[in-house]
């Protein structure tokens, strides 16, 4: 009696999955011959300007130390990439000239882009210009202290 039972929860199961199936299948068909649209896609360009240090994680600040064996830095490797014209990468110090205790210089060499690299300037709190004239590149330079 209990294999009676059992077969036709069988057959009513099967029955139960193929109406499912005919139904998915007839929903699908009717998404695909339902769904021809002309579109207007629009793809927009959002201002990149990113700076960071080799090797630092993607920041762009790195600590300095300097002591009588010199200066001792995570990265002096600088990379950057925008679609931006007339850009500038400036430095400045979290110290003030006056508790800094050297004096310490900076100045971008080695430059790999469109920019220009200026003179070395003194790093105190103020921001000063390193490199100008960024423009839609990536590029890249050396910090040299």
């Amino acid at each position: 009696m209990e294999r009676g039972n059992r077969k036709r929860r069988i057959k009513m199961n099967w029955k139960v999955f193929c109406v499912q199936i005919v139904f998915i299948l007839i929903s699908v068909s009717s998404v695909f011959a339902g769904s021809q649209a002309t579109q207007t896609i629009v793809i927009r360009i959002d201002p990149i300007a990113e700076i960071a240090l080799a090797g630092t994680g993607g920041r762009n600040q790195v600590e300095l130390s300097v002591d009588e064996r010199g200066i001792i830095t995570e990265s002096m490797d600088l990379l950057w990439t925008t679609n931006l014209e007339g850009l500038k990468i400036q430095v400045n110090s979290s110290l003030p000239k006056n508790m800094q205790g050297n004096i310490l210089k900076v100045q971008a060499v080695n430059l790999v882009g469109h920019g220009n690299s200026t003179d070395p300037v003194i790093i105190d709190e103020i921001p000063k210009e390193i490199i100008s004239g960024i423009s839609r590149e990536v590029g890249r330079c050396l910090l040299e202290y």
